[in-house]
C-alpha cells in the first residue's frame, strides 16, 4: 500500500512540474497562433472536417489521440474573422478538452490524463519533443518494396504514403512520436519516430486478409455485396476499360457470368445478341433491360440503339442482375435480366483531377475468301453446262418477244454470240480463258474494302470537396468501316453534379448529350460470278449487269429512245453518287432532391427526360443507277410525240425523322440503418411514373434540286407503262407512325441483417400498362421476390478455420415480368401507303386482332448460391444453381377459322430452364510478378413446356430451323435423316420410316415423325478463361472464350439459288457427276430441271449437321505505367500509361472438319483489330 502511494505520489508531483514546464514553453506562442483568424461555414460537420479547415487557413497542424477526441462527431461553429483560442473554446465547451500550442503545432489533450492512460511520457511526446524528419522504407517479409503503404503519426491528421520503392518521408515530426505503418491485408506496424527500424519497416501478412466493401447496384439501391441474397455480376470500372472500343455493350462479350453473346449473323428471329441465363420469353422483347443512372435507357424495341449514345469512357461499372430477387425491384420489364450501367462522378474530397483517354484501332480487312463460294473456273464451267442443255436459247429465239429482258450472265451471252454465229471457236475459248483468270473477289477487296480505322478522344474534368463534387466529360469517336464510304463520328457531352445544401439536402443535376452523324456510302451488289472485274486494263471502271432485277445489254443497248439516261450499272461508279447520312441527337437530362429526414431515413424525387432526333437522309442522285433504272422504267412517247417522265429527271430525295420522347418520376422514402444493434437494414419503397412515345415521318420528293431545294409533284394514283413491260403505280412518298407506351408501378425492397450472420431480403411491385387488359385488374400484375443469406464464416465453427476467408449461402425465389409491344388488348389497324388498285381509294388492314384477355408473361426463378474464399484469398469465386419457369408467354395459338382469324397471339404458352454459373478466380502467382486466373463457366438448359404452334409438315420443322417442339429447347435444329445418293442419278434420298426413297417420292410418304432433332442451335455450356499477369508496370492479360454442346447447319450447295443468281458454293465441284461418285461425295447431281424439294432434301439432312463446339481467343491486352518519380525528390504531377489491345485473334479449336467459324456460318467473320492508346492522369 506504501508502495503504490509513493508511486502515485511521484507521478502526480512530475506531472505538476511536467505541465509547469509545458505551459512555459507555450506561453511566448499562445497569444500569437491564438490570435489567428479563421472563417468557419454554416452547417454541422464531423470535427475532423473542422480541422482540417483550420490547418489550411493558419498553417498550423493538430495533434490528439482519438482515445479523447471523437473526430467524426459533429459539430457547428459558424463565424467569420473569429480568433482561433475563441474557436477552439466553443468547440469544446462542456468537454474535457484543453489545448497547447507548441512551434506549429495545436496539441489537444485531456484536462484528466489519468483517465486515459496516459503517462508523463506521453505528453512529454506531444509538446516537449523536438522536430526531425523521418525517411524510411515499407517492404514485405520476400524483402519487395510495397507500394501505397499508409504511414501516419498517431493522434494527428498528417501522414504519407510509400511509393513504388517502398520510401516514404514525413517532415517536423516529434522525435518520440508514434508513426502507424498500415497496408491493406498486412499486419499493423508501430514504431517510434526516432527508432533506427524506422528506416526498414516489414510488413507481414495477415492471419486473415480483409476483403474491401463490394457494393452492387439495382438501378434503385446500392447494396453491400456481402448482405445481398441477389445473384450480381459487377464488372469495376477496370474490367469496363480493359476492351478497347467505341460501345460499351462490346465491353460485355466473354467477361460476364451468366450472360451469352450471339453474333448478329446467327441470331434467328427474335433473338437477342446478349441474353442472360438462357430464355424467357419466345415472342416478346427478347432484350435485358438496360438501366443508366437508375433509368431504363430508351425503349424494349431498341435498347443497344439508344445506347450507341452512352460513350464508355464516361462508364463507372456495370452490374448484371440475373436472378428474380436483384432483378426483381424493376418488376415487369426485368423477365430477361437487367444491366446496371452506372456512369462516373466526382469522388468525395479528392482535388480537380484532370484526365485523358485516347486510342486508335485498325481493324484489318475481312477475308472474301472464308465465304465457300464458286471460283471463276467453276462458274464457267456451270454455264458451259447450260449451254450444253440450251437454257439460254430462248433469249436468242423469242427476243425480244415474250420476257426475255431480263440480265444473264456475260459468259451465256458470249455462248448465244457463238451460238449465233458472231464469235468463232478461238474467240470463244479466248474469252473463257480469261475468264478463268479473272477473280471478282479481289477486286472487291481491293476498291469496295479498306482497313477500319477507328478513334477515340476523352477528356474528364472531376473533383469534390465536403459539399459538392462534380464530373464533366467531353468525348469524340471517329469510325471509318471496312466497307468504302462507310463512317461515323460520335460527339459526346457529359456534366454531373451534386450539392449538398445545408446538413439536409442533397442535390444531383446530371446532362447526357450526343450528337451521332453517319454515313453509309458504300457500294453492294447483288450476286455475280467470279469471272466479272471491276476494272480493266488501263485502269477504266466497268459495267456489270443486274443479276435478278436489271436488263440485259442486248436491250439497254439497243433500245430506241433518244431521252433514256445511260442504263448500265458501273459499280465504282457509285461510290461518288451515293449520299446516304443519317444525323441523331440525343439529349437526357436527369435532377434528383434528397432531403435527410433523420439519421439513415430519407425522401427522394427523382426525374429524367430523354429526347432523341434521328434523322435519316437518302439523297439519291441524277446520276446514280437507282435514279437512272427509275426514270427511265417509267418514261415513255405521249399521242403527241412528246417523251414523257412521270418519274421527273433530277434527284430522289428520302427523308425519315423520328422523334423519342421519354418521361420518368421516382419517388421514394429510404432507410438505411447499420447502428441498431445487431440489425441491419436497408429499404426503400416508393412509386414511380413513365410515358415514351414515338412519331415517325417519312417522304419521298422526286425531281429534286440540291442547290435550290426545289422539287416537283408526281401522279400516285394512275398507273403507267413499265419499261420493257408491264404497268405500275408510282407508290406513295409518304409514312407516319406513333406509338406512345405509359406504365405506373409501386415498388418496395427490404433487406434486414442480424449479427452479420443472416440476412432476409423481400421485395414486391406492382406494374400497369396501357398495353394490357380491358378490365383494370389485368392491366397490374403483382411481383415479388423473397431471399435469404447466411453468412457461415461468421459462425464460430467456421471462423477459426484459417483457410476459410469467406463462406455465403443464399437462396432466392421471386417472379419477374415481361412485356411485348407488338399486341393490344383492342383491334390495331395499320393505313396502306398505297391505293386500292379497283377503287382507287386509300384502305387500312387489320394489324392485331382484339385480345380482350392479354396479359404480363411471368418468369418464375428459384437460385441457390456459394460464395466462397479460401487460402487467404488465393481462391475466390461463387457457385449458383438455378430453376426458372416462363408462362403466360405470347404465342401464335390457333383459332376457329369460322372468326375470320386463323391464329391468334394470346398467353398461353411456357419454358422451363435450369442452369449453373460458376466463377473461379485464383491468385496462381504473388510476388513481384503477379498471375492471376478468372474463369467463368455457365451451363444453360431449356425446353418448351406449352406450345400450340406446331408445323403440319415435316418441311415445316427443317425449313425454319427452330419451328417450336414441345419438350424441344426454344432454338433447336432438326433435319432430315440422309439416306445417300441415287447411284444411278444422283438424285437425294432419305429415309421415310426405315426405306430409303428417292426425292420425288418423299413428299407424298414423309411424315413429322421422319424428322431427326439434331439438338440446340445455342450452347448449352459457355464462359471464358482470363489470365492476368503484372510485373512492376506492366500487365498483360488475355481472355478466351469458349462454347460447348450445340449445332449449326452446315451451308451446301442450292441449285435453285445458283440459277437464279448464278453463283452458289464451292460444293459444285463436288457433286455427283457418274455412277460410283456416290460413294465419295454427297453432292447431288445437277440436274435438268430444278426441284425445290430435291434441294430441301439434300441441304436440310443431317449429313449437314455440325457441331458448332469451340475456344476462341478473343483478346489480349497490354499495358505499361511510366513510373512517375522523376528523382530520388519529385515526381511526375501526372500519371502516364500506354496500352495496346488486340482484338478477334480467331479460332484455337472447332470441333467441325469443314472449316467453318460457328459464329460466322453464312456472313463474314469478325476481322482482327490492332489498337494503340494512351492514357494520362493530371493530379
Amino acid at each position: 500500500m506504501k508502495k503504490i502511494l509513493c508511486v502515485t505520489f511521484r507521478h502526480l508531483f512530475i506531472s505538476l512540474i511536467g505541465i509547469c514546464l509545458l505551459g512555459a514553453t507555450a506561453k511566448a506562442h499562445s497569444t500569437e497562433q491564438g490570435d489567428k483568424l479563421v472563417n468557419i461555414p454554416t452547417g454541422s460537420m464531423p470535427l475532423k472536417s473542422i480541422f482540417q479547415m483550420i490547418e489550411d487557413q493558419t498553417g498550423l497542424s493538430f495533434f490528439y489521440s482519438t482515445k479523447y477526441v471523437k473526430d467524426q462527431e459533429e459539430a457547428s461553429a459558424p463565424g467569420n474573422n473569429q480568433k482561433l483560442d475563441a474557436l477552439l473554446k466553443r468547440l469544446f465547451e462542456g468537454k474535457s478538452i484543453t489545448w497547447q500550442y507548441k512551434e506549429e503545432r495545436i496539441v489537444l489533450m485531456p484536462l484528466k490524463p489519468e483517465k486515459y492512460d496516459m503517462t508523463l511520457q506521453d505528453i512529454r511526446d506531444m509538446l516537449v519533443d523536438t522536430l526531425i524528419d523521418v525517411k524510411g522504407r515499407v517492404k514485405g517479409p520476400d524483402d519487395l518494396p510495397i507500394e501505397g503503404a499508409t504511414i501516419s503519426i498517431v493522434g494527428t491528421l498528417r501522414g504519407a504514403k510509400s511509393d513504388a520503392k517502398g520510401d516514404f518521408t514525413l517532415n517536423n515530426v516529434p522525435s518520440t512520436a508514434r508513426i502507424r505503418v498500415t497496408y491493406l491485408g498486412f499486419d499493423t506496424v508501430m514504431v517510434r519516430a526516432n527508432s533506427a527500424s524506422i528506416s526498414n519497416v516489414v510488413l507481414r501478412p495477415s492471419m486473415v486478409m480483409l476483403k474491401a466493401v463490394e457494393t452492387v447496384s439495382t438501378g434503385y439501391q446500392d447494396l453491400n455485396k456481402d448482405r445481398a441474397p441477389g445473384s450480381f455480376f459487377k464488372m469495376d470500372n477496370k474490367l469496363v476499360n480493359r476492351a478497347v472500343s467505341t460501345s460499351v455493350m462490346d465491353r460485355l462479350v466473354g467477361v460476364v457470368s451468366g450472360m451469352n453473346y450471339t453474333t448478329s449473323s446467327q441470331l434467328r428471329q427474335g433473338q437477342s445478341s446478349f441474353s442472360i441465363r438462357g430464355f424467357s420469353t419466345i415472342r416478346a422483347n427478347a432484350n435485358p433491360l438496360i438501366v443508366v443512372d437508375g433509368f431504363p435507357l430508351g425503349n424494349d424495341v431498341d435498347p443497344n440503339g439508344f445506347i450507341a449514345s452512352l460513350n464508355p469512357n464516361d462508364v463507372e461499372s456495370i452490374t448484371v442482375l440475373k436472378d428474380a430477387a436483384a432483378a426483381s425491384i424493376w418488376g415487369a420489364r426485368s423477365g430477361n435480366g437487367v444491366i446496371v450501367i452506372n456512369t462516373k462522378s466526382g469522388k468525395s474530397a479528392k482535388k480537380t483531377n484532370v484526365s485523358f483517354n485516347g486510342n486508335i484501332t485498325v481493324v484489318s480487312k475481312p477475308d472474301l475468301y472464308y465465304l465457300p463460294q464458286m471460283d471463276a473456273a467453276s462458274s464457267v464451267e456451270f454455264e458451259s453446262i447450260l449451254y450444253d442443255r440450251g437454257y439460254f436459247d430462248l433469249y436468242d429465239d423469242l427476243y425480244p418477244l415474250l420476257n426475255r429482258y431480263p440480265a444473264i450472265p456475260s459468259l451465256s451471252e458470249q455462248y448465244l454470240k457463238y451460238r449465233k454465229g458472231e464469235i468463232t471457236d478461238a474467240q470463244l475459248n479466248s474469252i473463257i480463258d480469261d475468264y478463268k483468270d479473272n477473280d471478282l473477289r479481289k477486286d472487291i477487296s481491293k476498291y469496295l474494302y479498306q482497313d477500319g480505322i477507328n478513334q477515340q478522344y476523352a477528356v474528364n474534368v472531376s473533383g469534390a470537396s465536403l459539399k459538392h463534387n462534380y464530373y464533366l466529360s467531353f468525348g469524340y469517336d471517329k469510325n471509318r468501316g471496312n466497307s468504302v464510304g462507310d463512317e461515323n463520328e460520335r460527339y459526346t457531352i457529359a456534366a454531373r453534379n451534386t450539392m449538398k445544401v445545408g446538413s439536409r439536402v442533397e442535390i444531383s443535376l446530371n446532362t447526357n448529350i450526343a450528337r451521332i452523324e453517319t454515313k453509309s456510302n458504300s457500294e453492294s451488289f447483288g450476286s455475280l460470278p467470279n469471272y466479272y472485274k471491276l476494272k480493266d486494263k488501263d485502269g477504266n471502271n466497268l459495267a456489270v449487269p443486274v443479276l435478278g432485277s436489271g436488263l440485259r445489254d442486248a436491250y439497254i443497248d439497243t433500245v430506241g429512245y433518244p431521252e433514256l439516261l445511260d442504263w448500265h450499272y458501273v459499280p465504282l461508279n457509285e461510290l461518288e453518287y451515293n449520299d446516304i447520312s443519317s444525323k441523331l441527337n440525343d439529349i437526357r437530362v436527369g435532377a434528383s432532391i434528397r432531403y435527410n429526414i433523420i439519421s439513415g431515413l430519407n425522401v427522394e424525387l427523382r426525374s429524367q427526360y430523354q429526347y432523341r432526333n434521328t434523322k435519316n437522309v437518302n439523297n439519291n442522285s441524277i446520276e446514280s443507277y437507282y435514279v437512272r433504272n427509275l426514270i427511265n422504267k417509267f418514261q415513255y412517247v405521249d399521242n403527241n410525240g412528246n417523251v414523257q417522265n412521270p418519274i421527273p429527271i433530277g434527284n430522289i430525295l428520302g427523308n425519315r425523322n423520328s422523334d423519342y420522347n421519354s418521361w420518368n418520376v421516382r419517388g421514394s422514402i429510404n432507410y438505411i440503418n447499420n447502428s441498431l444493434g445487431d440489425f441491419k437494414i436497408n429499404s426503400t419503397t416508393g412509386a414511380e411514373m413513365r410515358e415514351g412515345s414515338t412519331d415517325v415521318n417519312g417522304s419521298i420528293f422526286y425531281g429534286f434540286n440540291p442547290r435550290t431545294g426545289q422539287f416537283k409533284d408526281i401522279d400516285y394514283l394512275n398507273r403507267y407503262a413499265v419499261r420493257p413491260r408491264g404497268s405500275s403505280t408510282l407508290g406513295n412518298s409518304l409514312s407516319t407512325a406513333y406509338l406512345i407506351d405509359r406504365a405506373i408501378s409501386y415498388f418496395t425492397s427490404n433487406a434486414v441483417t442480424f449479427n452479420n450472420k443472416y440476412t432476409l431480403s423481400l421485395s414486391a411491385r406492382m406494374d400497369g400498362s396501357n398495353y394490357f387488359g380491358v378490365k383494370a385488374n389485368q392491366r397490374i400484375i403483382p411481383l415479388w421476390s423473397v431471399g435469404l443469406l447466411w453468412n457461415l464464416y461468421e459462425e464460430d465453427f467456421i471462423k477459426n478455420k484459417t483457410w476459410i476467408n469467406e463462406l455465403k449461402f443464399r437462396a432466392t425465389y421471386g417472379i419477374n415480368g415481361n412485356t411485348y409491344s407488338g399486341v393490344a388488348n383492342y383491334a390495331t389497324i395499320s393505313y396502306s401507303s398505297t391505293v386500292d388498285y379497283v377503287s382507287q381509294f386509300s384502305y387500312a388492314y387489320l394489324t392485331t386482332p382484339p385480345n380482350r384477355n392479354l396479359k404480363w408473361e411471368r418468369v418464375q426463378m428459384l437460385n441457390f448460391g456459394i460464395d466462397f474464399s479460401f487460402f487467404k484469398r488465393r481462391v475466390s469465386g461463387s457457385l449458383e444453381y438455378y430453376n426458372k419457369r416462363a408462362t403466360d408467354l405470347i404465342g401464335n395459338q390457333r383459332q376457329n377459322e369460322t372468326t375470320g382469324i386463323s391464329s391468334l397471339l394470346t398467353n398461353y404458352a411456357s419454358i422451363k430452364g435450369y442452369g449453373i454459373d460458376l466463377v473461379l478466380n485464383s491468385l496462381n502467382v504473388d510476388r513481384e510478378m503477379k498471375w492471376r486466373t478468372s474463369l467463368l463457366l455457365s451451363y444453360n438448359n431449356d425446353r418448351i413446356i406449352d406450345y400450340d404452334e406446331e408445323a403440319t409438315s415435316a418441311a415445316g420443322y427443317v425449313a425454319t430451323q427452330g419451328i417450336l417442339q414441345k419438350g424441344k429447347p426454344l432454338y433447336s435444329l432438326y433435319a432430315y435423316r440422309w439416306a445417300g445418293l441415287n447411284p444411278e442419278n444422283g438424285d437425294p434420298m432419305i429415309y421415310v420410316g426405315d426405306k430409303k426413297t428417292n426425292f420425288d417420292e418423299v413428299l407424298s410418304k414423309i411424315t413429322i415423325q421422319d424428322v431427326k432433332y439434331i439438338g440446340p442451335i445455342t450452347p448449352r455450356v459457355y464462359g471464358s478463361i482470363r489470365n492476368s499477369f503484372s510485373y512492376r508496370n506492366l500487365e498483360l492479360s488475355f481472355n478466351m472464350l469458349y462454347k460447348f454442346d450445340y449445332f449449326f447447319l452446315r451451308p451446301s450447295l442450292i441449285y435453285s439459288t445458283l440459277l437464279s443468281k448464278y453463283v452458289g458454293h464451292k460444293d459444285f465441284s463436288q457433286r455427283w457427276k457418274k455412277k460410283g461418285d456416290e460413294v465419295h461425295t454427297n453432292v447431288p447431281s445437277f440436274p435438268e430441271s430444278i426441284s425445290g424439294p430435291r434441294d430441301s432434301y439434300y441441304n436440310y439432312a443431317d449429313i449437314n449437321s455440325e457441331r458448332g463446339d469451340n475456344i476462341r481467343f478473343k483478346d489480349i491486352r497490354l499495358t505499361y505505367s511510366i513510373p512517375r518519380k522523376l528523382n530520388k525528390l519529385k515526381k511526375m504531377p501526372y500519371s502516364i500509361s500506354v496500352y495496346s489491345y488486340v482484338n478477334d485473334i480467331g479460332l484455337i479449336w472447332k470441333k467441325n472438319t469443314v472449316g467453318i467459324d460457328p459464329d460466322y456460318v453464312n456472313s463474314l467473320v469478325s476481322p482482327i483489330s490492332y489498337s494503340l492508346g494512351i492514357k494520362v492522369d493530371f493530379l
